[in-house]
């Protein structure tokens, strides 16, 4: 008797891995030998409390903030913390676009190449709209937006309430990009 062959799944492609990561202020480890790895097209939660690191990781990988030591590799290669703090976007709660400015000026990008990004990722938000008119969930998926233009394959969401991951833009926005292998790192120390 002969059994059918099973189609082997792929094995997923690491996006990036970090070792010993250690970050010290005031001779105490506020991050102390963190290891931890992601693949290209995931999504990770780290959920914490108030306090506990999360958003000091998301400045490390954003660049933000350097680490007093570690070990970097970005798709599966020996990295510097440059190499990956340049294909990582942080959003935060507060937004950093600029209320006074257009979605598209926010972006910049011509008109054109603006409505084909959001055609594609399905945002039914006017290109030259002013970001201070937008709802805060408008404004995350601009970030979004831009921070998948400007070519981040990992997109961290820090601390952005809970609700937001609940709305039917958010959702076909994730999906679209997982098949992008675009991942995501969301942060919350909320836990309702």
């Amino acid at each position: 008797m002969t059994f059918p062959c099973q189609e082997e799944m792929p094995m997923p492609e690491e996006l990036y891995r970090i070792q010993d990561l250690c970050f010290q202020k005031d001779h105490s480890f506020l991050i102390n030998h963190l290891d931890m790895y992601q693949y290209k097209g995931e999504s990770l939660g780290l959920l914490g409390l108030h306090d506990s690191g999360k958003t000091l990781l998301s400045l490390i990988l954003s660049g933000q903030v350097s680490p007093c030591a570690g070990k970097f590799c970005y798709e599966e290669n020996p990295a510097s913390h440059r190499v990956l703090s340049s294909n990582t976007a942080l959003i935060q709660r507060s937004s950093s676009l600029i209320p006074s400015l257009s979605v598209m000026e926010n972006i910049f990008v011509i008109l054109h190449e603006t409505l084909n990004w959001m055609n594609e990722l399905g945002l039914s938000i006017s290109p030259q709209e002013k970001v201070c008119c937008l709802t805060k969930t408008e404004q995350y998926l601009v970030e979004i937006l831009k921070a998948y233009i400007l070519g981040a394959k990992l997109i961290i969401l820090d601390d952005i309430p809970l609700s937001f991951f609940q709305t039917p833009q958010f959702s076909g926005m994730f999906q679209y990009l997982r098949t992008k292998a675009i991942s995501f790192l969301i942060t919350s120390c909320d836990i309702n």
